[in-house]
Order: C-alpha cells, then sequence, then structure tokens
C-alpha cells in the first residue's frame, strides 16, 4: 500500500510539474528574470533616492559593485554551504541543528557586515553611499552565495550523498518526540491536505527520484523569494549621506 501511495505522489501534477521545469530549462528562465526583476528594483530604489535628495548623482560603479560582490559571494557561498551542512548533520546531532539554526538566523547579519566593508572602499569624495549601491551589492553577494551553493548541492546529491540525506530525515521522523508532534491537531489540519492522502515518509522518499538538477534550482528559487527583501533593508541600514 505504501508502495502505491508513493507512485501516486508521483504522478500527482506538483511533482510533475517541478519535473517537467527541470527538464524544459527553467532553470535559465529563472536567470533571464533574475536580470529583468533586479533592473526593475534598481530603477524604482533609485527614482525613490531623487524623490527624496534632488542633488544625488549615479557616481558610483556597477562593475565596481558586482566586483566586490562577486569576491563576498563566495564568502557568502562558503556560509551558505557550512549552513547547509550542519543542517543536514543536524537531523542526527542536536548540537549541529542548533548550529544550523544559528548560522541561519546569522546570514542577514553577515551580509549586513560585507556590504558595510564594500562601503568603506566604495564612498566617493561626496560621502555618499546610496539605497541603490547597497541593495544591489547585497543582492549580487546573496545571488552569488547562492549559485556557489547550487554548484556545492549539485556536486554532493550527485556523487556525495547515496541517499544519506533521505535516509536522515526517515531517522528524523521516526523520533518519538516528532512523531509525537505530527500527531497534534494544528499538524492534521495544516500539512495533512497537502499530502494528498500520503503519509510524510511517502513524500519524504519519493525525493530518491528527484534530479540533482531539482535542488540546484530550489536554492536559487530560494534565494530569490527572501534575498530583495532583505537587501533592501540592508541597502538601508547601510546608507551615508555625508562623511
Amino acid at each position: 500500500m505504501e508502495q502505491e501511495n508513493f507512485f501516486v505522489w508521483k504522478d500527482s501534477p506538483v511533482f510533475l510539474c517541478w519535473n517537467e521545469s527541470v527538464k524544459k530549462g527553467l532553470f535559465f528562465w529563472t536567470h533571464h528574470n533574475v536580470a529583468v526583476t533586479l533592473h526593475g528594483i534598481i530603477h524604482i530604489i533609485y527614482i525613490i533616492e531623487k524623490f527624496f535628495n534632488m542633488n544625488i548623482k549615479r557616481s558610483y560603479s556597477l562593475s565596481q559593485i558586482n566586483a566586490y560582490a562577486m569576491q563576498h559571494g563566495l564568502m557568502m557561498g562558503v556560509w551558505n554551504i557550512a549552513t547547509m551542512v550542519s543542517l543536514v548533520l543536524g537531523l542526527q546531532s542536536g548540537l549541529l541543528s542548533m548550529l544550523s539554526f544559528i548560522l541561519l538566523i546569522g546570514t542577514p547579519f553577515f551580509a549586513y557586515v560585507l556590504t558595510k566593508r564594500y562601503r568603506k572602499v566604495s564612498i566617493d569624495y561626496s560621502g555618499l553611499f546610496t539605497l541603490t549601491q547597497g541593495f544591489m551589492h547585497t543582492f549580487l553577494t546573496f545571488f552569488y552565495g547562492s549559485l556557489w551553493l547550487a554548484v556545492f548541492v549539485y556536486v554532493y546529491m550527485a556523487y556525495l550523498d547515496n541517499g544519506f540525506l533521505v535516509d536522515s530525515y526517515l531517522q528524523y521522523l521516526a523520533r518519538p518526540e516528532v512523531k509525537e508532534a505530527m500527531e497534534q491537531a494544528a499538524w492534521k489540519e495544516q500539512v495533512e491536505p497537502l499530502l494528498a492522502g500520503n503519509t510524510i515518509e511517502n513524500v519524504v522518499e519519493s525525493f530518491r527520484s528527484l534530479p540533482p538538477t531539482y535542488y540546484v534550482l530550489m536554492c536559487i528559487n530560494t534565494c530569490l523569494v527572501w534575498s530583495p527583501a532583505l537587501s533592501l533593508f540592508i541597502g538601508w541600514l547601510t546608507r551615508k549621506n555625508r562623511c
């Protein structure tokens, strides 16, 4: 019966949609939309800056922002990889689980530190560091960091994992305290309707058949969801109007 439910979920619209998206090259389509979205957001921010400060001039270098973002993106990639490794291993270790939580929460603060480092070397003769500069540097740092994480995830899932991630998660779900939590009414009301009659174990088991590109796409899409808002906030915090 469990095997039968597993194949039913594999044929569900959600699974097929993701699978076809990967096959049709949604990865490259996503990159195109990254450029279009970033271009639009930058112009909106620049218009806002012009509204509040009519004397502002675009004196910064886009190539300089990109160059520093690539360097800091490598640092962010290492941070993201450390977070991912501790998250996976944390399924079997409470200490590493806590470490992964700390690293995850600390990601915006690390990005803030990197943007402030960039501000020190890029601030112009007038002492200005604009919201646009802060946003662009932070967003690109997050984006390049997600690319490094995506490369790591692809190599890991394609050649190193050998089912370790799914096995670890199934062992985590088998813990008595986790089973007790899943029996609560809130869990059943919120999660069970999404499972389409399957168990969470069957859904996790189905991840074994997903290609590594699925996880790569998930890493980049996750970055695109939360990084614009964080970048805007960090850009606001790091802006500087005068020396």
